[in-house]
């Protein structure tokens, strides 16, 4: 096994460790959560330190050891500075980097969640004004559970297959238990329906989660969600998290 390996990754936080050393939280491409110590980070003279900034995208030499493994050099590629000056957007990130801490799981590869990370940030840097952070958030986590392999069928009935929309109603019944859809027909006619593991949609919801899983950031920033749907969209989604992760 090599001593040394080359990654690129995103420092999600650091804290103190030792006298003279930090303890960076990274993400990285290929390794997935990790922690690392820099050695003297805290040194005035220091070269990693500038490189360690929470947010930053760097390319990282790390070097195993017995316990943690060490950071040997560190390179920044994007500080994204237009996120560090707005605050509301340092509050968005924080929100997502809380995602990644609680429920992915350290030294396990997630490639496609690293990537969704990356874009949004890009994303957050490039957009000036952003316009409705709730919904964004909102977006993130969803787009978070399809990375994590939790994404729903949103249009055909799990039970008859037909296509939902076909049914021409304005409320659907979806089920955390089968990750589906379930048109008025089946659900009146299934006994075994747990009332507890299902959420009713309505038509403007359901048309905006299937529109959040096809798009990207920058089409759905253009999208004006009334309050009441970002109310429900927020509501759906504690419930999903809820079902699928804690």
């Amino acid at each position: 096994m090599d001593e040394t390996y080359n990654t690129l990754g995103i420092v999600i936080d650091r804290v103190n460790y030792r006298e003279k050393d930090l303890l960076v939280n990274f993400f990285s491409f290929d390794r997935g959560l990790m922690k690392l110590v820099a050695r003297g980070a805290k040194k005035i003279n220091s070269k990693l330190a500038g490189h360690l900034e929470p947010m930053n995208l760097i390319e990282a030499m790390v070097v195993r050891g017995k316990g943690f493994n060490y950071l040997g050099t560190a390179l920044n590629k994007n500080c994204f500075l237009n996120i560090k000056k707005d605050f509301e957007k340092i509050i968005q990130i924080g929100k997502v980097f809380n995602l990644k801490k609680k429920f992915l799981k350290e030294n396990n590869c997630d490639i496609e969640n690293f990537l969704l990370l990356r874009d949004y940030l890009f994303f957050l840097d490039f957009n000036y004004k952003i316009s409705d952070f709730d919904f964004l958030y909102s977006v993130y986590r969803f787009k978070f559970l399809q990375k994590l392999g939790y994404e729903p069928e949103l249009k055909r009935c799990f039970l008859c297959k037909k296509n939902i929309f076909n049914f021409n109603d304005n409320l659907f019944q979806f089920s955390f238990l089968n990750g589906s859809l379930i048109c008025k027909n089946c659900f009146l006619k299934s006994q075994n329906q747990n009332q507890k593991n299902i959420f009713i949609l309505n038509q403007d919801l359901l048309k905006i989660l299937i529109i959040i899983l096809n798009k990207d950031f920058f089409y759905l920033s253009k999208i004006n969600i009334k309050k009441k749907i970002n109310i429900e969209l927020s509501n759906f989604l504690d419930n999903l998290f809820q079902f699928h992760l804690n």
